[in-house]
């Protein structure tokens, strides 16, 4: 992407965040880092981190969707991004961004005018001389899809796979219901017809099982579908990433696979990840 398609698409998104409304009432503060904040001609996305205050309303629907283990954030990121392409948002991040070394530059608060927030946009100076740091972390199985795949997550992967405990290999999930038909039930139960996540569920479900696996002995994204005993793990849009030591070490976990990106209609792209040396991925922290 040109500097100045990103620039421009930057600037609708920071005069929609100042303009208000339904959700956007909620934040606080935006940041951008990443290619764009260290002045690249071409960045990849538009990487930023959203900071937050839920209200009310938005607090309900979000212990409604914890709840049931669904996106608690729809709202939000589809007033945020208003169906462009181009962004990479995070939220709630800065904190952890800042302790691993990643500068952010402030663009827009909740105090602030547009004005401002502009001036601070125009003031990240273009730098032929930019591009990918070493600290953003990639491998083969990131490339084209690293827009799903955070800073946050991609670190402590490269490190591992650096380390040899473990491997991350892109596949692409295909459409398909597991034969079992108790784990369809459970699916078709958790989410509804038409939902993304019901759509990946199913997919990832019957890939273990066309692989030798039992649909049954899966942890879904955050549930088990039927047996406690779980050598398979399976989230969505990493929610629950944190836990891949663990789950692959302490609990004997034979693979980890995350659908990066559900959709209705789109690839479903998922990183399967492996152990190779649970001795060593046990003492890990992601």
């Amino acid at each position: 992407m040109k500097r100045k398609h990103a620039t421009a698409l930057i600037e609708d998104l920071l005069r929609r965040i100042d303009a208000g409304g339904a959700y956007l009432d909620c934040i606080d503060e935006v940041w951008i880092f990443g290619s764009y904040a260290r002045g690249a001609l071409e960045p990849g996305d538009v990487d930023l981190d959203i900071e937050y205050t839920p209200d009310n309303d938005f607090r309900k629907f979000q212990i409604g969707r914890l709840a049931s283990g669904s996106d608690w954030l729809g709202p939000l990121r589809r007033a945020v991004v208003a169906r462009q392409r181009g962004f990479q948002v995070s939220y709630e991040r800065r904190e952890l961004y800042e302790e691993k070394g990643i500068e952010l530059t402030l663009l827009w608060r909740r105090s602030d005018t547009l004005d401002i927030a502009l001036e601070r946009l125009h003031a990240i100076n273009p730098d032929p001389d930019a591009g990918r740091s070493p600290r953003d972390a990639m491998l083969p199985a990131f490339q084209g899809i690293d827009r799903w795949v955070p800073l946050l997550v991609r670190q402590p992967l490269v490190k591992q796979v650096e380390a040899g405990t473990l491997t991350v290999e892109h596949i692409e999930l295909r459409d398909a219901e597991p034969e079992d038909a108790r784990a369809v039930s459970y699916v078709n139960r958790r989410w509804r017809a038409g939902s993304p996540f019901r759509r990946a569920g199913l997919a990832a479900l019957a890939h273990v099982e066309r692989h030798g696996g039992d649909p049954r002995a899966v942890h879904l994204h955050g549930r088990d579908v039927y047996n406690r005993d779980t050598p398979h793990f399976i989230g969505f849009k990493w929610r629950y990433y944190t836990r891949i030591p663990s789950c692959l070490a302490d609990h004997g976990g034979e693979e980890w696979i995350d659908v990066v990106n559900p959709t209705q209609t789109r690839a479903l792209h998922a990183m399967l990840i492996v152990p190779l040396d649970r001795d060593r991925l046990r003492h890990e922290e992601f």
